[in-house]
């Protein structure tokens, strides 16, 4: 059986957070759905697959708390910041930080190449018709093994796909920025123009989102997944100064 590198310094871990006892409250009151007034909230067990609390509520009940680690912790060093990323995001849901702001559009330094291959390999396989120009040489020897249905099917897929992911990076884009809401206003008042857009701090957040949401569009999973660790990282930055 593999060993659980977490487990086996849990001892490390549990002393770490017990002098954090407003982190162990926010495991509780968020992870755990603890709605009652708590009197301590201690730490059972962790290894790579979840962390366990006992919490004692005012009235001198208990209850279990079990908070899962999503995906597994894979590395000792990987504990640390994953346990405070969990309490950035308990403490932004209990309304006690706010969420880290995401200002500036940065492309992810991979996923170019599968952009390029989505928007022009599938269209040309899926609507490119035999011809004299040189770059049509290809189509009836594509033709002959992969129909074109087939590329206009995928390329649907694609299209559907990217378009449902680019509404999950809207969503991350509103919570950790100003601007979604300016972006409808403007557009709802008719004076949605670049000079304006450019003019103010939360302006330019309708910006970033615009930004992210176009390249989801396109480029897929590689822009949000990059956002993510943009978001992951500020999260711990977070926290850290104020350990």
């Amino acid at each position: 059986m593999a060993s659980d590198p977490i487990a086996e310094k849990s001892d490390a871990l549990k002393s770490f957070l017990s002098s954090e006892p407003e982190t162990l409250n926010a495991y509780a009151q968020w992870f755990g759905k603890v709605k009652e007034p708590l009197a301590r909230v201690e730490v059972t067990s962790i290894d790579k697959k979840s962390l366990t609390l006992s919490a004692t509520l005012k009235d001198k009940s208990k209850k279990a708390v079990v908070v899962q680690f999503e995906p597994p912790l894979r590395k000792y060093d990987h504990a640390k910041p994953r346990l405070l990323e969990l309490k950035a995001i308990a403490q932004e849901e209990l309304g006690i930080m706010k969420p880290p702001r995401i200002t500036v559009f940065k492309f992810p330094s991979h996923g170019k190449f599968v952009g390029f291959f989505l928007y022009s390999v599938l269209p040309y396989g899926a609507f490119a018709e035999p011809g004299p120009e040189p770059w049509l040489a290809a189509v009836p020897y594509v033709r002959q093994y992969i129909p074109a249905l087939v590329f206009q099917i995928i390329l649907g897929i694609v299209v559907a796909v990217h378009f449902v992911e680019s509404l999950y990076t809207l969503s991350l884009c509103s919570k950790h920025r100003a601007g979604y809401e300016v972006l409808v206003r403007s557009f709802r008042v008719l004076r949605f123009s670049f000079l304006v857009l450019v003019g103010s701090e939360r302006q330019v957040d309708v910006l970033t989102q615009i930004g992210y949401w176009l390249s989801t569009l396109v480029f897929g999973m590689p822009v949000w997944k990059g956002l993510e660790k943009r978001i992951q990282k500020a999260r711990i930055d977070a926290v850290s100064k104020l350990e």
